[in-house]
């Protein structure tokens, strides 16, 4: 039985694996190929370790500047931003300030 819903939002430069992150997580892949991102969402039903069942709205977002706009339709209702960045590239990590 499902007790509840939450959104998480994945956002940062493109090219940091945010899209791999996800579906690593929800599909147990790892594609190296990378294709951008505009907008994409999924869900992932899990179980918590008090026996609660939550749906996880999964939104992955374009790191691109030209979907700024976009980007920020994501965040109302967001119970958890999670900040994506590459430990290779210091920029990446720069960019989540602004």
């Amino acid at each position: 039985m499902l007790d509840s819903s939450r959104k998480v939002v994945v956002v940062g430069d493109g090219m940091v694996g945010k899209t791999a992150l996800l579906q690593a997580y929800v599909q147990d892949i790892f594609d190296s190929d990378y294709i951008p991102t505009v907008f994409e969402t999924t869900a992932k039903d899990v179980e918590l370790e008090d026996g609660r069942h939550i749906t996880l709205g999964l939104w992955d977002t374009g790191g691109q500047e030209e979907f700024d706009q976009i980007r920020q339709l994501a965040y109302p209702g967001a119970s958890l931003i999670l900040l994506c960045y590459a430990v290779d590239c210091r920029t990446s990590l720069d960019n989540i300030v602004h």
